[in-house]
């Protein structure tokens, strides 16, 4: 009867202490920091993390994707009940990375870009004298590299090359595989 009185935060601690003993062959844990205080939450990833050390298969399911790239080490995103994408946050990161540029002649830097066939880009923005460009296949010193040979001849002034957010990575995917079902 004394579990039917604790909080519900506290009731996901409790499960997830439960399902971590043994310790188990695999540990399915269902947004155990779903309905926590911010501090608990602190706390359980803290102990998420010890258990992705000890080398425990976990399965997480969360909806916050600051927690799971602080906690995990490989990340799945499931659409429409079915696994979309797998592989190592890095990974995922590298495959949607993105470039954004400030220039005088954009059409020039598009158009070099599409060119580059085996970076395999996509157009996101294009706004007067500036764009945001989706690069799939290159790392960010790649693509550093290609730009600074390529700046002056492109007219480019200043650009920005950053790793896109795990938030960004679900609705890239949500979106592509939204329009593939239509």
């Amino acid at each position: 009867n004394y579990i039917h009185q604790l909080s519900g935060g506290t009731k996901r601690r409790l499960h997830a202490a439960l399902a971590l003993i043994g310790p188990p062959f695999v540990a399915i844990l269902d947004e155990p920091t779903s309905g926590v205080d911010p501090n608990a939450r602190q706390q359980m990833q803290e102990i998420l993390i010890n258990v992705v050390k000890a080398k425990l298969t976990t399965i997480l399911t969360s909806h916050p994707m600051d927690e799971c790239a602080r906690v995990c080490n490989r990340l799945g995103i499931m659409f429409n009940g079915q696994l979309a994408c797998l592989g190592t946050i890095q990974h995922l990161k590298s495959i949607f990375s993105q470039v954004d540029t400030n220039m005088t002649m954009i059409q020039n830097v598009q158009s070099f870009l599409l060119s580059q066939n085996q970076l395999n880009v996509e157009t996101r923005e294009i706004a007067y004298s500036t764009g945001s460009f989706q690069i799939k296949q290159s790392t960010p010193a790649d693509l550093f590299e290609l730009l600074e040979q390529h700046k002056q001849n492109l007219n480019i002034e200043t650009y920005t090359i950053s790793q896109t957010t795990l938030e960004q990575i679900f609705l890239s995917i949500g979106k592509k595989l939204d329009i593939d079902l239509q």
